[in-house]
């Protein structure tokens, strides 16, 4: 639009009147064939989710497995903190 309006200053009253009116209808068009490719591409991943974590359940709250303690995780964490400084010292 601002290029249409650039040239639209240097022509005719009528014909600047014409040209700002197609670019502006131009413009609008374009807008509103981004916003139905936009809706289509949308519906499209929301079906792909759907059908991609239909078989997934949600985590019971419990933690990360029915089988992991506080106990084991602080364990880990600090075995995993432990080769990491021996490294960063070797």
């Amino acid at each position: 639009l601002g290029g249409a309006t650039g040239v639209a200053t240097g022509l005719p009253d009528g014909l600047a009147a014409t040209l700002l009116d197609v670019a502006r209808a131009a413009f609008v068009h374009g807008m509103q064939v981004v916003a139905v490719i936009s809706v289509v591409v949308a519906v499209g991943v929301a079906i792909v989710a759907i059908v991609a974590l239909r078989d997934v359940r949600p985590n019971d709250g419990e933690g990360i497995g029915d089988d992991t303690t506080d106990d084991d995780l602080e364990r880990s964490t600090g075995s995993a903190l432990a080769a990491c400084a021996s490294g960063a010292e070797g």
